[in-house]
């Protein structure tokens, strides 16, 4: 969704900043809910690797699709704090 270069009052610390919006898709709203809230328990405080921090800065409950068919979502948006 975003993407931006971390800064200090001494300049660019080394670090980018993003946020990254991840949708759970499944049949029922039911799947939809416990999908995002695997991902909200893997990811949300991780750090390791090239990444210093994943937040969980918002969720949406979509509900019910818009037609009939169409599968239930629910998003997920995180702040991410990485080295690039």
């Amino acid at each position: 969704m975003s993407d931006r270069e971390g800064l200090t009052l001494d300049g660019p610390d080394g670090l980018q900043r993003a946020r990254v919006q991840i949708d759970c898709w499944a049949e029922s709203y039911g799947e939809a809910k416990r999908l995002s809230r695997a991902v909200r328990e893997r990811l949300h405080g991780h750090a390791g690797g090239g990444f210093r921090a994943l937040i969980l800065e918002a969720a949406r409950d979509l509900g019910a699709p818009e037609a009939e068919g169409r599968p239930f979502r629910v998003s997920l948006d995180f702040l991410v704090t990485y080295s690039a």
